[in-house]
């Protein structure tokens, strides 16, 4: 069995989101299903703009498959 520990590793921490969109509503997700996100703040706000297009990057993967 996991702790919290095993999964605070690499700069990552365990977290629950709350959806409040009512529009969220329309989205049928499997249960397992994974999602990035980030926190922005007035600390190093310079690489919040990397920080978006990674994440972009990183979606985009969900639709390219460069396997075949």
């Amino acid at each position: 069995m996991l702790t919290t520990d095993a999964l605070n590793t690499h700069g990552r921490a365990l977290v629950v989101l709350k959806v409040t969109d009512p529009r969220f509503a329309e989205y049928a997700l499997p249960q397992g299903a994974t999602l990035e996100a980030a926190v922005y703040s007035d600390h190093l706000k310079e690489l919040s703009l990397i920080r978006k297009i990674l994440i972009r990057m990183k979606s985009w993967e969900n639709y390219l498959y460069l396997d075949h």
